[in-house]
């Protein structure tokens, strides 16, 4: 079973604010934005992972320094 209070879904780029709020409405679920964070790392990912977890590696390089 899902917990609809905290099932959330990013939507792509593309898809229009009507096709959102007519999913997120009968379906129950929450829209989010796709900057948003969750333990310090990017809810969504995309092609970017390069620069995404180049975050990661330099804050474990800091520390073992």
């Amino acid at each position: 079973m899902l917990n609809l209070d905290k099932f959330e879904v990013p939507f792509a780029q593309n898809v229009s604010d009507q096709v959102r709020e007519t999913l997120c409405g009968s379906l129950g679920f929450k829209d989010v934005d796709t900057r948003d964070r969750y333990l310090g790392l990017a809810t969504y990912i995309g092609r970017t992972k390069k620069a995404i977890f180049s975050i990661i590696q330099d804050q474990v390089w800091k520390k073992l320094k």
